[in-house]
């Protein structure tokens, strides 16, 4: 008996449970143009990395891009300075990402 009603209780919550539940709207992808662009400047590697980068911070790496690393260098006026290094070919890209600090 017991059993039954424990049964017959969850039966009807699931249920009612389902029953509140809404479809939700499939989310709507942002507008890249609302987004700041940061230029890649051009860069030719002189054959060892220009000390004006500053401090390395940190080097980052991402599955999306297998074999490639990113070394973030800080200057000494606080911007950023991000190079492109394949690791696995030992190149570097011939573009730097440059982000201003105020």
């Amino acid at each position: 008996m017991f059993k039954q009603a424990t049964t017959t209780l969850a039966i009807v919550l699931t249920l009612v449970g389902l029953l509140g539940c809404e479809r939700m709207d499939n989310p709507q992808p942002r507008d890249r143009t609302e987004f700041a662009r940061i230029p890649l400047t051009d860069f030719e590697f002189p054959g060892a990395i220009p000390t004006e980068y500053g401090r390395l911070v940190s080097v980052t790496s991402s599955d999306t891009y297998p074999g490639w690393a990113q070394l973030w260098f800080e200057r000494s006026d606080s911007s950023i300075v991000t190079m492109f290094i394949n690791f696995k070919e030992g190149t570097v890209s011939p573009k730097v990402l440059e982000i201003p600090r105020s």
